[in-house]
């Protein structure tokens, strides 16, 4: 799925909604953690914007949170053990965000791979994987720039993994060019 962070998200927001809207109705009060959920949907949403490159270690932070009950994202859809630390804050595994990750790592097995290659690897395997990685993300950013754009961008410093994406590109344009 090309937009399988989005449509998490959106599956978040609805949640939430829904959560919010029937606390209301009903009396309740959100906690704590609900509206750390809120906020973590709002940051998520401006982090999406301006680092669209980064979707997978963003949402996947918020569902790591999320399944451990930090933030929550519903009050009705719960479905978890939780314990509570004072009135404040009830963490524990909170099973839809906990599901919602497992469907994302398991569908974007290779950009998992590669953080945690980031995080944790540092063997000359995991680099090459994680440079061939990153050039394929770069070219999938930079498949719909004209030549002229892709050889002016050239002429700008940019990392070894962009510089390779370009290179493929123009390489790839050329062949299909004969």
């Amino acid at each position: 799925m090309k937009n399988l962070e989005k449509i998490i998200l959106l599956i978040l927001w609805v949640l939430c909604a829904i959560s919010f809207t029937l606390t209301t109705f009903k009396g309740y009060s959100f906690e704590l953690a609900n509206w750390l959920g809120l906020a973590g949907l709002v940051l998520s949403l401006v982090l999406f914007y301006f680092f669209p490159q980064k979707k997978f270690e963003i949402m996947f932070g918020l569902l790591c949170i999320g399944s451990l009950n930090i933030f929550s994202f519903s009050n009705f859809f719960f479905g978890g053990f939780t314990f509570r630390i004072g009135k404040l804050m009830s963490p524990g595994i909170q099973f839809i965000s906990f599901v919602l990750l497992l469907i994302l790592i398991l569908n974007r097995r290779e950009d998992f791979r590669l953080m945690l290659s980031k995080i944790i690897g540092t063997s000359e395997d995991d680099q090459e994987f994680a440079f061939e990685n990153e050039v394929r993300l770069f070219k999938k950013k930079f498949e719909g720039l004209s030549t002229e754009a892709i050889q002016i961008k050239m002429e700008q410093k940019l990392s070894p993994e962009a510089q390779k994406a370009l290179e493929l590109i123009l390489k790839e344009r050329e062949n299909e060019a004969k």
